[in-house]
């Protein structure tokens, strides 16, 4: 792979031609992905990145795109369409639509490039045309060489392999297209110096940054449960990749005693609150839905072995180095006001959140704070204004922390010089300097257009550009230290710059605007929750009102059944009476009757003599016997009474007028 040499670097980093600094060049690729994808959510910075490494056919450091993806949310370059609900580019902000066009623009121009070069080979020189790879090559050579040669004598570090009959030919080119077609020099210019750029980005000399002082870098207890795996797979890898970088670079990662000490009991909180009964998740720590969503994973042995390599130290796990930082806080001159800090802390915690109640996150803020503050005293009266001269750095997932303590001691980042604390996106950015990015070699024209694209370099930035480099050659006042040091300064104005310009509200990395999210979730799972509980105080009123009225037809059913009953009673006492009268007139009447026929002979043998109608008296004379027709009558009138008395309907018909008189009579006494 080509490597951009110390002079082109020094040269393409005092031009100011990167605008901000090497990595911010990649931020129009990001800005153009969002705008060409139309993402609803730029939450996930790990399927942005897939689809980046898609896009452009090569991938970055994942810490340092979530921290360009930050730059880019902060700088307000992207904003979400009301009407579509999608992020869309700024063009007020940055030349999004342009990105694409300069691109197309570089490919064009290398087309153009390679087709006059085959021109020349095949017509001027007369040798047999080259093949399409070897044409590359050569064309590759030619715009490579011709800074190499013009601007500074041979010195340089950009190789290629072209074949040498093509070199040799086409080392006339520049002369012969002077004379005839002098555009395409400007067009070889352009291309060499947008080549020399993507070098520079890509694959610079390794000036990389080491901790030439075995930094010792104090990681928070976030952090640590990232790199434990606690908060998934995804800030797991992040994490332990950062700690390979830190060891390599020549770190040594410290953890406090008290840090040590809350991990502990978030975990062990984690496990218990997991198998409650009263279990919300919406309520719950990330650690605690990391268990519940994975059970099958985090079983109690699981969790054991976890806090085991925390508090054994296992080796083979973290291999921490555990201090204890216990003094009076009042007798160090280095020593941040530890309660002026807890203020600005909270401060800070405010201005997100003005609901925020500090009496629920006391214990955490303690932790933090007196982090912060052992930090200080470790490190002493040292500062530095560039990353490898370090010597105490806490690695923190708090920026509220980091901009209170810079509002608490005094503001080291104005006066250019290094905080006490960074994030893991911005250490990350800066041990990235001078990291080489892979790609395939027959990518390297795309690469070299992508390049041109973002940059976007006039004509007047590239002919002093390409001033610049025989003037620095000559000069020769750069070295590999300094190029280093401008590197650190660049991306130190960057990152922290531009949190200055910013009004508070987007003062915000791109893991704060997915805490604000959760935030909002939360809201919207308590307003849903609210409205559910006003519901529930409805339904609990409708069932009120449900039991009164349950209750008020239990009443009136229970007083139509008393009714009923009392009319049930009347009837059965009607009944009653009626049988009695029934029955009292089958025993009195038949007697009565009996007096009767036994009264009627007499009384006949009195009234007939008297009676005027012979046949009556001859019928009765004729009888025979006074006895014999009592008799006679008797039986029928027994006969008559024991009939009509065994008659249902006659009975039925009886009791019912008696029912009938009772209920009538009574019904009237009530009245």
């Amino acid at each position: 792979m080509n490597i951009a040499s110390t002079l082109e670097e020094y040269v393409a980093i005092r031009s100011g031609v990167f605008k901000l600094d090497t990595t911010a060049i990649f931020i129009p690729y990001i800005v153009y992905l969002i705008d060409r994808n139309k993402y609803d959510s730029l939450e996930d910075a790990d399927r942005i990145l897939t689809d980046f490494a898609t896009q452009y056919n090569f991938t970055l450091d994942e810490m340092v795109f979530r921290n360009l993806l930050s730059h880019i949310i902060q700088s307000e370059f992207v904003y979400q369409d009301l009407a579509s609900k999608t992020f869309v580019s700024n063009t007020q902000k940055i030349r999004t639509h342009s990105f694409s066009e300069f691109t197309k623009e570089a490919l064009s121009s290398f087309e153009s490039l390679k087709r006059k070069c085959n021109e020349y080979l095949t017509t001027e020189i007369g040798i047999p045309a080259p093949s399409e790879d070897e044409l590359t090559d050569a064309v590759f050579h030619l715009i490579q060489s011709v800074c190499d040669t013009a601007t500074y004598g041979g010195e340089g570090g950009a190789k290629t392999t072209a074949n040498t009959a093509y070199k040799v030919a086409l080392n006339d080119f520049v002369l012969y297209a002077e004379a005839n077609c002098p555009e395409i020099v400007d067009e070889i210019n352009k291309l060499a110096v947008s080549d020399i750029l993507w070098r520079v980005v890509s694959s610079g000399e390794e000036h990389n940054i080491s901790f030439r002082n075995n930094a010792s870098i104090f990681l928070d207890t976030r952090f640590v449960l990232r790199l434990m795996g606690l908060e998934g797979e995804y800030w797991e890898r992040l994490t332990k990749t950062l700690v390979v970088q830190i060891k390599e670079r020549g770190g040594r990662l410290v953890l406090f005693d008290h840090v040590k000490t809350e991990i502990e009991q978030i975990i062990r909180n984690a496990q218990s609150i997991c198998k409650s009964s009263k279990f919300d998740i919406a309520k719950a720590s990330r650690v605690a839905k990391e268990f519940y969503r994975n059970p099958a994973k985090y079983t109690d042995v699981y969790i054991s072995e976890l806090l085991y390599d925390l508090l054994h130290n296992s080796e083979d796990a973290y291999n921490f180095v555990i201090e204890e930082h216990d003094y009076d806080s009042e007798t160090d001159q280095f020593q941040i006001d530890y309660h002026e800090l807890k203020d600005n802390v909270i401060q800070e915690y405010k201005k997100a959140n003005p609901q925020f109640d500090e009496s629920e996150c006391d214990d955490s803020i303690e932790v933090d704070v007196r982090s912060i503050t052992m930090c200080y005293r470790a490190r002493g009266d040292f500062s530095t204004d560039r990353v490898d001269d370090i010597t105490v750095l806490f690695l923190t997932t708090n920026t509220a922390i980091l901009r209170a303590a810079q509002n608490t001691k005094g503001n080291e980042v104005a006066a250019g010089k290094m905080p006490i604390g960074m994030t893991a996106e911005y250490l990350s950015t800066f041990l990235s300097l001078g990291e080489r990015i892979d790609y395939l070699q027959s990518n390297r024209v795309l690469m070299l257009a992508y390049c041109y694209g973002a940059v976007q370099p006039t004509k007047t930035e590239i002919q002093e550009f390409v001033q610049a480099l025989n003037t620095e050659r000559k000069a020769k006042k750069y070295s590999k230290d300094k190029v280093s040091y401008l590197k650190q300064s660049q991306t130190f104005a960057r990152l922290y710059t531009i949190n200055e310009k910013l009004p508070v509200t987007y003062r915000k990395t791109l893991e704060e605007l997915e805490h604000t999210r959760v935030n909002e979730i939360r809201k919207e799972n308590e307003t849903l929750q609210q409205k559910v509980e006003d519901r529930e105080v409805i339904i609990e009123g409708l069932r009120g009102e449900n039991t009164n009225l349950q209750k008020e037809v239990t009443r009136l059913t229970q007083a139509i059944e008393a009714r009923d009953n009392a009319e049930q009673d009347q009837r059965n006492k009607a009944n009653e009476f009626a049988e009695t009268v029934i029955q009292k007139c089958q025993k009195y009447l038949t007697t009565a009757i009996g007096f009767i026929i036994t009264a009627i002979p007499f009384v006949l043998d009195r009234l007939i003599p008297a009676i005027k109608w012979d046949w009556i008296a001859s019928f009765w004379t004729n009888t025979g016997s006074t006895i014999n027709l009592l008799v006679f009558i008797t039986g029928c009138f027994v006969l008559l009474i024991s009939w009509i008395m065994k008659c249902q309907k006659i009975q039925q018909g009886l009791k019912s007028v008696l029912v009938f008189c009772y209920l009538f009579i009574k019904s009237n006494k009530a009245k």
